[in-house]
């Protein structure tokens, strides 16, 4: 009877317990947030910033150059098929 009674009473711990996490965890969670500032942080990590800004900007020039050395590349390889043809031409 001491051991139903004991269970009952740990049953009854965890409902109030649930009960009270329920009713006073949103304004801890709000105090939290304030106290902590977590709404600033978590709107500089999720919203665009000078230093997005900056590796938007360094990337779109790395594009860029991407693109001159692909240029330049095909303009050597024109040379050296010319500078080939010149040397047969010599040659011959």
């Amino acid at each position: 009877m001491l051991e139903e009674f004991e269970e009952t009473g740990k049953k009854m711990i965890g409902k109030i317990a649930k009960a009270v996490l329920k009713l006073i965890l949103p304004d801890v969670t709000e105090h939290l947030l304030k106290v902590f500032k977590l709404e600033k942080v978590l709107a500089y990590v999720e919203l665009p910033n000078e230093a997005d800004k900056g590796v938007l900007k360094l990337q779109d020039q790395m594009n860029m150059m991407q693109g001159e050395l692909k240029e330049m590349s095909k303009a050597l390889d024109d040379v050296r098929a010319l500078t080939k043809k010149v040397n047969k031409f010599k040659i011959g």
